[in-house]
């Protein structure tokens, strides 16, 4: 996503705290997912953090459900958008997280390359 207006892009974001109280007593709180790609039923999940920041327990235990199911997978990486340096890479495949090694832009470029590889070939 190119984001072309950021003035109705920072409009658009929600405090979620107009939620509380509706999860039956718990401390859920809603996350939100950076990107979302869908290929041929297969879903590919983006998550980009800041140098340093690390999913929540929330998220970790979000994105391992999810990458349970065989069409789901959840790609999280740490870095800095405006230099476009990649610090850490995750995937999350199989209820597993799994660092890559070596991380890089180029390394991430890859991650998605090869997803969409994967679910390109699939037939419906």
């Amino acid at each position: 996503m190119t984001i072309r207006d950021w003035d109705k892009f920072k409009n658009g974001i929600w405090d979620f705290a107009c939620l509380d109280g509706c999860w039956g007593g718990t401390r859920i709180s809603p996350t939100d997912v950076d990107g979302l790609v869908e290929r041929n039923g297969k879903f590919l999940y983006l998550e980009a953090k800041s140098p340093g920041s690390r999913p929540t327990q929330g998220q970790d235990i979000t994105f391992k459900a999810l990458s349970r199911n065989p069409d789901n997978t959840v790609l999280v990486w740490e870095g800095e958008s405006a230099t476009r340096t990649v610090e850490r890479i995750t995937v999350y495949v199989a209820g597993e997280a799994r660092e890559v090694p070596r991380p890089s832009l180029e390394q991430l470029r890859k991650c998605c390359a090869k997803w969409f590889k994967v679910a390109d070939n699939r037939k419906p």
